[in-house]
């Protein structure tokens, strides 16, 4: 999914538009005001894991979005309030695993280093921008009337949209999605190719260990907002490469998929909740929008 609001309210988005766990680093975007969407590689629209099928796809949590914000609208409106329904795109790739891996790219890693977070790599920017706008708008009346815990807006859509069985438990998911992305790096087939990485590293001249050290280098994020150095660009280019050279990509994605097929033959029940409640929220999201 896209990132919602910048402030902890963004909470209020339902539980099932959250990103499957595993990106390498999560970060604000160092770009020059500029920034521009990197049109995904064939290998980035390839990565789709057993996963998922379990959570909404970007398009479909832009759905739920749009949903709630004509419930929250017309929650607002009944109190006094305006609420701004956002202009979802009509379109989006579903590209949820760009980053699962790591920078993979040798555009992105060459435009933004190790700073390209999911907002930036979808334009992702202007829906967030739109809703801090929005929120900005308000009033200390609007957002209590938005965003109080109790009996906000904002709760009352969710509640709308999560009832009659449409909320399930992804906080397990999330916490199995990223358990299985270590099991990955530690199978036998991983760490070989992890090992072929470090080498193409040390030969370029890099001392990292594994992709995960190299993007958490303390050196990139002394000065989160500014744009990625000469430096952080080669290190991110480098590690591209080898990634590239060591078909690290390919292994860790392998694996995983094996791993992910397996929880779900070994949970049936539990992944069945999870597709049920996926299904009914959707159709609960489909609802308002036929209505309005």
């Amino acid at each position: 999914m896209f990132p919602t609001t910048a402030h902890p309210r963004a909470a209020l988005v339902t539980a099932l538009a959250v990103l499957a766990t595993g990106c390498a680093a999560s970060a604000a975007p160092r770009t020059d005001g500029t920034a521009r969407p990197v049109a995904p590689t064939a290998e980035v629209r390839s990565l789709v894991l057993p996963f998922d099928t379990y959570e909404l796809s970007h398009q479909e949590s832009f759905e739920v979005a749009e949903a709630r914000d004509l419930l929250i609208r017309a929650c607002m409106r009944k109190r006094g309030h305006d609420w701004q329904v956002i202009d979802y795109p009509a379109h989006v790739d579903d590209l949820k695993n760009r980053r699962r891996y790591g920078v993979i790219e040798k555009a992105v890693a060459g435009k933004f280093g190790y700073h390209a977070n999911a907002e930036v790599l979808s334009a992702g920017t202007e829906i967030t921008e739109l809703r801090k706008k929005r929120d900005e708008s308000l009033g200390s009346a609007g957002i209590r009337a938005a965003y109080d815990e109790k009996n906000g807006c904002g709760y009352r859509a969710n509640d709308h949209l999560e009832r009659d069985g449409a909320l399930a438990d992804y906080d397990r998911f999330n916490r199995l999605s990223s358990d299985l992305l270590k099991k990955t790096k530690k199978h036998p087939e991983a760490v070989e190719a992890l090992n072929r990485w470090e080498t193409c590293m040390r030969r370029r001249g890099f001392d990292y260990r594994t992709p995960d050290e190299a993007v958490s280098d303390a050196r990139w994020w002394s000065r989160a907002s500014a744009p990625a150095s000469d430096e952080e660009i080669a290190t991110a280019s480098a590690d591209v490469r080898c990634k590239q050279r060591a078909r690290l990509v390919g292994v860790l994605f392998r694996v995983e998929s094996a791993l992910q097929r397996q929880a779900v033959a070994d949970d049936r029940a539990y992944f069945s909740r999870l597709a049920e409640a996926k299904a009914r929220h959707l159709e609960h999201a489909r609802q308002v929008i036929a209505r309005h």
